[in-house]
């Protein structure tokens, strides 16, 4: 180091710096940092306290302020004093990582890091104040609960702007306060009276929360209405995904510009299926109908199998506006209030639903498909289809409950054949398909499903769905076809390359299998394989063994538990 002044300061200077230990000077905060980047910056070096002060003391209190920070740091455990009065950075070897934070009801956290399968433990007294959604680095400290690393946070990287949406109480002459809807979200929030805008007691209210003051204070910046209004709810959580309700006036027109009129041009490129008996399988309240089947049987007694696919590529054009707004809502979002649409209603409810006796463009697969199950062909093309007839499952499943029988007025027979003699001959195949899938190694780990029913009061029942036959009659033609495609491109990947997304599930992780194990055993239940040969198992293992357990009270439970050491 450079020895800048060779005397020390006198009398004079310590005597004019004296008010300066009340009130630290932006100087010395400036040589705070300074003697701490020394350390920072040369980490292996030790420096002796009169060296530091020799090179930055410009006054006698200048020195004392040096000799403070050099005691404060090594108190703070930040540096360390080694041989012949020398101090040198301490170096932290603690593993850390930057994700967002994912807070529970109880105060304790998960920490995301991208791109790693496991999320970091955080207990309610190591998250440093840091809010749920906000980005965070940790230091890695050990393992926690469940297996998962735990750790503590050492620094907010990025404060979460996501507002918070929560039933607002009025304060008189004093704002307000948020109790916020999402129970991770930690409240209330205090709202001043400048910044209540007009909410009214008990309104369900949006607000954006304050960065910069730890204690959690904001502003309403939206009110969606009292909170026994279901259709607000169903606004607030539309809000709170930060799913866009309108679409842009550029991505309207972009709807409307396209016709629904084919052109001999056109049709010279697609293959024409309106001759089929082609028809729709959707739940009675499904608005909008985006896939279709249609089945013949062979001489040979094999069969066609085709699905048929609303071709939105022919509407939306990659690059687009209104590709780019579908892809920033990714999904369609389906209540009891309303509908809000991936893409606009002109798509979604006209042009891209496979409405019964309008013609529509399609994607389809057509696949040859032995009594046995066994896909011998299959090709994909472009098309156009004019659905025969809109099923819901319930009339499907009673079509199959009661066999050939003609149905008369309800559901007429069309041409020559009659729908329920196609859908009696798609039951039979699809059982033969199923059970060979399952033969193949295929899990069979359905779940209960739940849905939300809604009164005309707006008064909301959870029910679980009934799962019939003709629900598994589409899931199987869906997966042939998904099959099918995903064969299509792999066999043309050589002569055409392509990117392609394979959506593949990997072999079970042994340690999640031991998870598994540990579990069933303080369930009582019994595992039937190797412990100390998890690596080797097989899903057809598993799934023969799910399948003995069928009238197990705990049947539901187990399914759960082993999708959970297959994810």
């Amino acid at each position: 180091m450079s020895r800048r002044h060779s005397k020390r300061p006198g009398r004079n200077s310590r005597s004019k710096s004296s008010s300066s230990r009340k009130s630290p000077s932006p100087k010395q905060t400036a040589l705070q940092r300074s003697v701490q980047k020394l350390f920072e910056d040369k980490p292996d070096i030790s420096f002796r306290t009169r060296d530091i002060i020799m090179e930055y003391a410009r006054s006698s209190a200048e020195e004392k302020e040096i000799r403070r920070i050099i005691n404060a740091l090594h108190s703070q455990g930040l540096i360390k004093r080694v041989k012949g009065k020398r101090f040198q950075q301490i170096v932290d070897e603690t593993p850390r990582a930057i994700g967002r934070l994912e807070l529970t009801e109880s105060g304790a956290g998960f920490v995301r890091v991208p791109n790693s399968h496991n999320d970091i433990f955080v207990s309610p007294s190591k998250t440093m104040g840091a809010r749920h959604g906000d980005r965070v680095e940790v230091a890695i400290s050990g393992q926690g609960r469940f297996r998962n690393p735990s750790g503590r946070v050492i620094k907010i990287v990025e404060r979460d702007d996501t507002p918070v949406v929560g039933r607002f109480i009025a304060l008189p002459g004093r704002g307000g306060l948020v109790y916020p809807d999402n129970p991770r979200v930690p409240g209330p929030i205090q709202i001043l009276e400048a910044g209540r805008r007009g909410a009214k007691h008990d309104d369900r209210v949006q607000v954006i929360v304050d960065p910069h003051i730890r204690t959690s204070q904001g502003r309403v910046v939206r009110i969606f209405g009292h909170i026994d209004d279901t259709a607000s709810r169903f606004a607030a959580l539309l809000a709170e995904a930060k799913f866009p309700e309108k679409f842009s006036a550029r991505a309207l027109a972009e709807a409307d510009e396209s016709s629904l009129e084919i052109s001999d041009s056109e049709l010279a490129t697609r293959t024409d299926f309106r001759e089929l008996m082609v028809f729709t399988i959707d739940p009675a309240s499904a608005k909008d109908f985006d896939d279709a089947i249609s089945l013949k049987r062979m001489a040979d007694g094999s069969y066609e199998l085709g699905v048929h696919i609303a071709d939105v590529s022919w509407y939306v054009a990659e690059g687009g506006k209104l590709d780019l707004e579908a892809r920033e809502r990714g999904t369609s979002v389906y209540s009891s209030h309303g509908t809000s649409p991936m893409l606009p209603h002109s798509l979604s409810s006209d042009k891209c639903s496979l409405v019964e006796g309008e013609d529509r463009r399609t994607m389809s697969v057509i696949m040859t498909i032995t009594p046995d199950g066994e896909v011998k062909n299959s090709q994909p093309c472009r098309s156009l289809i004019r659905s025969a007839r809109r099923l819901t499952y319930a009339q499907a499943q009673q079509l199959i409950n009661d066999g050939v029988k003609k149905w008369g007025e309800k559901l007429p027979a069309l041409r020559k054949n009659s729908i329920a003699t196609h859908v009696y001959h798609l039951k039979t195949l699809t059982a033969v398909m199923r059970r060979k899938r399952f033969h193949d190694g295929g899990l069979n780990l359905e779940l209960p499903e739940y849905e939300v029913a809604s009164d005309e009061n707006g008064d909301l029942t959870i029910l679980k769905k009934e799962v019939l036959e003709s629900n598994q009659l589409v899931e199987e033609c869906m997966l042939a076809a998904n099959r099918s495609v995903t064969e299509f491109v792999n066999r043309s990947r050589d002569s055409n390359p392509r990117v392609f997304v394979y959506r593949v599930h990997d072999r079970p992780d042994v340690e999640r299998l031991e998870a598994l194990v540990a579990q069933l055993d303080s369930l009582n239940v019994d595992w039937p394989f190797s412990r100390g040969n998890l690596e080797n198992l097989r899903s057809k293992q598993l799934n023969d063994w799910i399948e003995s357990l069928s009238e197990h009270p705990l049947v539901e439970i187990l399914r759960y538990l082993v999708l959970r050491a297959m994810a």
